[in-house]
């Protein structure tokens, strides 16, 4: 089964629930979330139920999260993020924990309008808890994250907070590795007790940077 959370619509964001059956090729109404969202988070747990994090509400960007259940069908409160975020990746770690990083707060109806997050936070869900981890080295939005056979987590691209002439979000400076005429980005690959750098030609939307960051888990450190 498929669950589809939320959403927007004409109206704003949206509480609805589904469900997809693969096998019959139908949809189902599963109930409301508790809160209406956009631009969240989900994330399937060990035990089948799904985690529903951050996005944007009705009028502010979200640190309040519900557990779907998927036995009862129905969303109950869980406990709150440590930083309201929309926009952010949510990565399940080999230990059950899961990783919430970046993302952006104070954001409404357009990407980039809001506060761009360095932060990080770790959800355990023994515990039921989020805790704030080790800050990203760069504050991005709209990246990816994967994770790494190692169990690190490689955070990837995504959008900083210098803008452009034109007011777009543009490759932070700090990233910037070259003046040329097509300008470079730096990427690090981090692994446990090593640390390397290359450097990779941008794409063609300027303010678009292939750059790296890896959480060692060990250490709880970005490289």
């Amino acid at each position: 089964m498929v669950l589809i959370a939320g959403g927007p619509d004409n109206s704003g964001p949206l509480s609805t629930l589904e469900l997809f059956d693969p096998a019959k090729g139908i949809f189902t109404l599963a109930g409301n979330m508790l809160t209406p969202r956009r631009l969240h988070s989900a994330v399937a747990l060990s035990n089948g139920d799904v985690l529903l994090a951050g996005g944007n509400g009705d009028s502010s960007t979200l640190a309040s999260t519900e557990v779907f259940e998927t036995s009862a069908n129905q969303s109950t409160a869980a406990a709150s993020m440590t930083t309201p975020r929309a926009y952010h990746t949510a990565t399940l770690l080999n230990n059950g924990e899961i990783l919430f990083a970046g993302g952006e707060s104070d954001t409404q109806l357009l990407p980039d309008s809001g506060s761009i997050l360095a932060s990080a936070e770790l959800f355990d869900p023994g515990s039921g808890q989020f805790a704030a981890t080790a800050s990203m080295n760069v504050a991005r939005t709209g990246h990816t994250a994967t994770l790494l056979s190692d169990g690190s987590v490689l955070v990837a691209g995504g959008r900083g907070r210098s803008r452009d002439p034109r007011g777009r979000r543009s490759v932070p400076p700090e990233m910037r590795t070259s003046a040329r005429f097509q300008p470079f980005c730096s990427a690090e690959i981090g692994a446990p007790g090593s640390r390397q750098e290359s450097q990779m030609p941008q794409n063609s939307v300027a303010f678009f940077c292939r750059a790296f960051e890896s959480l060692v888990r060990g250490k709880k450190q970005w490289l």
